[in-house]
């Protein structure tokens, strides 16, 4: 007797969503997720022996990309020349300390707080200075400049100088927008290219040096950078001869 009465309740509930849409969208993040992984890191597919030959030839490939350029100078106390080299900071598990002064750098785990031998240190694509809160040890502090023209940059500015913040995470890992908006991403190639903008650090012994991130590759190599660079190691603001 209800029959008319329950047809007429179940008529006026709405209806659910189809699923189909939530199914597809799904497989297609799932798609996305597993073709980013196999672009980034196919190591879990290799032998032992496999990765560790890529590991090698890794390490010659890197230092064949250091030896195009002249060894690190000690520019202390002087006007450096236009400087270019290559910073290894393929690991993610360690830290690359570069020293402007000297032209020099050394790794660890962790970022070397309490050294006051460097000024800037790179771990992959992150960034970080000797000041501010990632090190008590150290006074660095960059500012960024609008132009990607290396010769144009004749001196260090007086002012726009940003030292690193924490990123609020409790992690080691600082954030400083400066430094860390260095590269345009390509999500399809998993791409990291250099803006090119151009630098200027006070460095941890109170001198002035301008630098510019050239690339983050060797040939396929990522956190392998060639950077430019120019010391003020005389006292003054100017880096022009």
């Amino acid at each position: 007797m209800n029959t008319a009465r329950d047809h007429r309740k179940a008529k006026d509930q709405p209806r659910k969503p189809p699923k189909w849409p939530q199914l597809l969208l799904a497989l297609n993040l799932a798609l996305i997720a597993g073709l980013l992984f196999w672009l980034v890191d196919d190591s879990p597919f290799k032998s032992k022996e496999e990765l560790q030959k890529s590991v090698d030839q890794q390490a010659i490939d890197i230092k064949k990309e250091m030896d195009k350029y002249p060894a690190p100078a000690d520019y202390r106390g002087k006007l450096s020349g236009v400087v270019e080299l290559v910073i290894d900071a393929t690991d993610s598990n360690t830290w690359t300390h570069f020293n402007f002064a000297k032209g020099t750098s050394f790794q660890s785990g962790k970022i070397a707080v309490y050294d006051s031998d460097w000024d800037i240190a790179y771990r992959r694509a992150k960034i970080v200075t000797n000041g501010g809160d990632t090190s008590n040890n150290g006074d660095a502090e960059v500012a960024v400049s609008s132009t990607n023209d290396f010769g144009s940059v004749d001196s260090a500015p007086t002012s726009g100088y940003i030292a690193d913040v924490q990123d609020g995470s409790g992690n080691e890992i600082k954030s400083r927008p400066e430094l860390e908006k260095w590269y345009k991403y390509d999500l399809w190639e998993h791409h990291l290219e250099s803006k090119k903008l151009v630098y200027t650090i006070k460095t941890s012994d109170g001198h002035y040096a301008k630098f510019q991130i050239i690339s983050y590759y060797c040939g396929k190599i990522a956190g392998c950078y060639t950077i430019r660079y120019k010391y003020q190691g005389s006292g003054g603001l100017s880096f022009v001869e």
